[in-house]
């Protein structure tokens, strides 16, 4: 048996084709009742690829959302609602604070996220950020790991067998990030090698890319 993958576009990346699972269903619910938000703020906390963008883009469309930068000078102060990505990567913690300062005096929606929780030299920023409310997306369960391998393999129209789908979970870390560089590398080496997607490919990739978890010796 093979899985054939339709396509899926960024563009398709809505809350229809969110993936719900326990490890994302308290940031889920945090973005439908943003009317709700302590402070009109709210802070998704997560690791890369888990979900946090596919969030705030779910929100932007449900709040009328619009995605601002630290570096933005002219902002929109009627909107009813901004989005502020990675703030960990902020490198002007003034700038950070006076847009969550706007924000507030403004009574603008403001969904901030990040891979962890910040700590800042900046003592009004740092209080701010205490005072948001947060939700951490937990590292995910097994049935999220099988959705999201089909789901990145979908992404790049890329045909995978069952076998070989039980041989990929059945190796892969448990963690966001790391099943998505492990697509992105079993790709590249399918085309490299223009090969089809086995075994064997993709035993190569964990030693060649992924020398963090080793494919099985034994296989």
């Amino acid at each position: 048996m093979q899985f054939t993958f339709k396509f899926i576009h960024e563009k398709e990346f809505t809350e229809e084709n969110f993936i719900i699972s326990y490890c994302n269903l308290e940031a889920y619910k945090a973005i439908k009742s943003f009317q709700t938000w302590p402070e009109y703020r709210m802070l998704i906390l997560g690791s890369e690829g888990g979900g946090k963008s596919h969030l705030a883009k779910i929100f932007a469309k449900e709040a009328g959302g619009e995605f601002i930068s630290y570096d933005d000078e002219e902002l929109n102060l009627k909107a009813k609602a901004w989005i502020l990505e990675d703030i960990e990567q902020f490198g002007d913690e003034n700038q950070l604070f006076h847009k969550i300062n706007l924000a507030k005096e403004h009574s603008i929606r403001l969904l901030i996220t990040a891979e962890f929780l910040p700590r800042y030299n900046l003592k009004d920023l740092q209080s701010r950020i205490n005072a948001t409310a947060k939700v951490i997306i937990k590292r995910p369960d097994d049935g999220l790991l099988r959705a999201l391998l089909m789901r990145h393999f979908s992404d790049r129209q890329l045909i995978v067998s069952s076998d070989v789908m039980e041989y990929i979970f059945t190796r892969t870390e448990r963690s966001f990030e790391y099943i998505k560089r492990l697509v992105e590398n079993i790709d590249k080496l399918s085309l490299e090698q223009k090969r089809e997607i086995t075994a064997p490919l993709v035993k190569k990739v964990l030693e060649k890319y992924m020398p963090e978890n080793l494919a099985d010796e034994s296989e």
